[in-house]
């Protein structure tokens, strides 16, 4: 069993995803409870973007708390049943979870590591790891502390038109070619390579479980949408 998460996951943790749309909504009275977080689906960034409005700041990923789908994951790798993870997301709670840097490839970065530009030791923070400058240079203005290396740290997101990470990518590539089951949570399944991966469970006679609140290009492919 694979899983592969998508922005969509971290909403109910206050972080806006990119092309959801707003499905809930409170009378005043109701805004404060405490169970509020647990069931808000803020307007996705892109969909917003197309109405002509300006993005939700929602929470910060540092303030963030790893909502209940995290903590299951981290339970279904706990117990076995899940074998390795997928994610598109780079606001770090699939770390903070508790998920080991072993099992997960995470295909668009992370916004809480730097990693090294020379020798690849990578750097988990408790800070954002921000630019230096604001650009598509990802230094960080930080080096490498690692003997007789002192090369410059990246901050390790992906920007759009930048190649994925080899190494995760293969990784996810190999854990999908052999799953049973794939499973999409929160995806909207249209940034590619990464939305190739769950197709190809599929087409190699594979589960393909679709968790979503919109219809996604592989819908057809499902066993369960």
């Amino acid at each position: 069993m694979v899983a592969f998460t998508g922005a969509g996951i971290s909403t109910s943790a206050g972080i806006p995803d990119f092309r959801g749309p707003q499905v809930f909504a409170f009378s005043n009275e109701c805004r404060n409870i405490i169970l509020k977080p647990f069931f808000t689906h803020v307007q996705g960034k892109w969909t917003r973007q197309a109405q002509g409005k300006a993005p939700l700041s929602g929470t910060s990923s540092l303030c963030a708390i790893p909502t209940a789908t995290h903590m299951g994951l981290v339970e279904l790798l706990r117990l076995g049943k899940l074998k390795y993870l997928i994610s598109q997301n780079c606001d770090g709670l699939h770390r903070r979870s508790g998920v080991p840097g072993t099992l997960i490839s995470e295909l668009h970065g992370n916004g809480n590591m730097e990693i090294c530009e020379s020798c690849g030791q990578s750097y988990f923070r408790d800070i954002s790891c921000r630019r230096f400058v604001r650009s598509r240079d990802h230094f960080t203005a930080r080096r490498c502390s690692r003997q007789e290396c002192s090369a410059p740290l990246l901050e390790y997101t992906i920007d759009f038109g930048q190649c994925l990470p080899v190494a995760p990518l293969q990784l996810a590539e190999s854990h999908s070619e052999k799953a049973d089951l794939h499973i999409v949570f929160g995806s909207s399944l249209t940034v590619s390579p990464a939305c190739d991966l769950p197709a190809e469970t599929a087409q190699r006679g594979g589960k393909l479980v679709i968790v979503n609140l919109q219809e996604t290009p592989l819908d057809d492919l499902a066993t369960i949408k």
